[in-house]
């Protein structure tokens, strides 16, 4: 699984985060999340497979808004931020599908 939680550009609204999850993407807010990756400090959070010591393996690494980088190998620190993603998505979703509805239903019916 490869993820990406961003705090870079300009998002809006303001405080939201930008999350892609194996290529599909969308802005979050991370404000009720209980967990310390979106701390202002941090600027990215990654996970996939990175190199330690000449081996790949799953892990991740923070990105702090200094440059400074720390890896980290505990995928449980994800999880509340993979809830509030699926959260999201589906929310998107279900929005996307009645827009969808409204359009059909004003579409003009053709014989």
């Amino acid at each position: 699984m490869d993820i990406l939680i961003s705090a870079e550009g300009d998002h809006e609204p303001k405080g939201h985060h930008y999350m892609v999850v194996d290529g599909e993407g969308a802005l979050i807010d991370l404000s009720g999340v209980d967990g310390t990756l979106h701390d202002p400090a941090i600027l990215r959070v990654t996970w996939g497979t990175i190199g330690v010591g000449g081996a790949a393996m799953p892990g991740g690494v923070i990105t702090r808004r200094g440059g400074t980088t720390q890896n980290f190998f505990d995928a449980k620190l994800l999880e509340p931020y993979l809830a509030a993603f699926k959260a999201r998505r589906q929310a998107l979703a279900a929005e996307q599908a009645k827009f969808d509805q409204m359009a059909k239903n004003q579409s003009p019916a053709t014989a």
